[in-house]
């Protein structure tokens, strides 16, 4: 059976490689720049934010969720929020502004990737 969702799916995960992967490269400039601390909590505040995304892109058309989109959006934004939470409770130091940055950056980078992927590919 041909899955309906499954150009979304690569797209949305091509998109999501492409996120972990600036996050990753904007963490080692701030490790080099900044300090260790402050790019390993830039790095978990992005992977915070891209870990729930990379789960909701491989539930797209699960018959699981097919007839509760409402319920997957609260799924994903409760992973979001658990995330937060975990790394906030178990990291001792905690640069606040570095752990915002790296969820910003992965909110903001995710659908310039996804728009740019659909770009290529009908155009």
């Amino acid at each position: 059976m041909v899955d309906p969702f499954g150009a979304v799916k690569g797209r949305a995960v091509t998109a999501l490689r492409i996120s972990a992967a600036i996050t990753l490269v904007l963490a080692g400039m701030t490790a080099i720049t900044v300090d260790l601390g402050a790019a390993l909590d830039l790095f978990f505040g992005g992977l915070v934010v891209i870990l729930p995304q990379w789960w909701l892109a491989h539930q797209l058309g699960s018959r699981r969720w097919a007839a509760k989109p409402a319920l997957l959006a609260v799924a994903k934004y409760s992973l979001t929020g658990a995330g937060f939470a975990v790394l906030f409770a178990l990291k001792q130091e905690v640069s606040g502004l570095a752990v915002i940055t790296g969820a910003a950056m992965a909110i903001g980078v995710t659908p310039v990737a996804y728009h740019v992927k659909t770009r290529r590919i009908s155009g």
